[in-house]
């Protein structure tokens, strides 16, 4: 599904910081939601690539969001 359309899942609110090859970034990221759970990933329009974060159960992934990002 994010191969064909990598722009699929909603924006989430704010910006987040990651490290991508070395670097650290400030991103927006993209929320998937599928069934109770929530593939949380960053597309990279330039690079053309998606980079998957997170994958987990609605209940518990935004909480893991803010602890690890």
């Amino acid at each position: 599904m994010l191969k064909d359309n990598p722009l699929a899942g909603k924006l989430l609110k704010g910006y987040y910081t990651i490290k991508v090859e070395d670097q650290y970034i400030r991103v927006k990221l993209r929320s998937l939601r599928i069934n109770d759970y929530r593939i949380i990933y960053w597309y990279d329009k330039l690079g053309n690539r998606v980079i998957l974060l997170l994958v987990g159960h609605r209940r518990w992934i935004y909480k893991l969001l803010r602890r690890f990002l």
